[in-house]
């Protein structure tokens, strides 16, 4: 369930970003969702692994995440991004 509302707000963020920015809203949709299913699968499987302690898990595990996606947009021609704006687009949906 926390994985579909994740997904759900890194579209409506991502679709917001592509409207004030003139993107392409259906390749960054669909490279956001998809990178973020699995980074967020690959998030709770590390927490599986690594359950305690919970906070500096978490930090370490979002700032790779940050990383990751940030990579999937930029690395994605199609999407019209580049460096920096991937990892804005990747940090509003961090937040």
């Amino acid at each position: 369930m926390t994985l579909l509302v994740t997904i759900a707000i890194e579209a409506v963020v991502d679709l917001l970003y592509c409207r004030i920015r003139t993107k392409p809203i259906v390749n960054i949709v669909t490279t956001g969702v998809w990178a973020n299913f699995w980074t967020q699968t690959g998030l709770w499987v590390i927490f599986k692994l690594l359950p305690n302690p919970y906070l500096p898990t978490l930090v370490g595990a979002e700032l790779l995440i940050w990383f990751i996606e940030g990579l999937c947009f930029v690395t994605a021609a199609r999407n019209q991004l580049n460096f920096r704006e991937s990892m804005l687009l990747t940090h509003l949906t961090q937040i």
